[in-house]
């Protein structure tokens, strides 16, 4: 499966390089010389996600009201019943701005000894099929 996954993943590069002339610039906004412009495990879509996720209110210039999802992160108590409703909450926030976006795994889990929560996500692009995680923490 993840050998058809791979040869999936490079055809899909290549045409984006040689038909669209992709150019990928990573999630925080760099490009090198050696920056190597295919798509790897979902680069791309994972790439607008950690963004989004990311971001803040405010950060998209042409979309200001795009972002910011975890600016008002203080309103989940940090314990399994805050981990739910962040979980439902972030599902559905992702559902709203990521349409072709499917959530196949989500695991939000309160990290007590960092006062943060762990995130786990694992989604789909329904357009090319690429699956691919996020593996994040982000600050309560």
């Amino acid at each position: 499966m993840s050998t058809l996954l791979d040869r999936s993943i490079a055809k899909l590069g290549s045409k984006f390089i040689k038909d669209i002339k992709y150019v990928d610039i990573d999630y925080r906004g760099f490009i090198t010389e050696f920056a190597d412009p295919t798509i790897s495990a979902g680069a791309v879509m994972i790439n607008d996600l950690k963004l989004w996720v990311q971001s803040s209110q405010g950060d998209y210039y042409r979309r200001p009201t795009m972002g910011g999802f975890f600016d008002t992160i203080r309103k989940y108590p940090l314990s399994l019943i805050g981990a739910n409703q962040l979980n439902q909450d972030l599902r559905s926030a992702i559902n709203q701005n990521f349409e072709t976006i499917e959530i196949m795994n989500l695991e939000v889990t309160p990290d007590m000894e960092n006062r943060g929560w762990k995130l786990q996500l694992i989604v789909r692009d329904t357009t090319t099929g690429v699956i691919a995680p996020l593996v994040t923490g982000v600050d309560a």
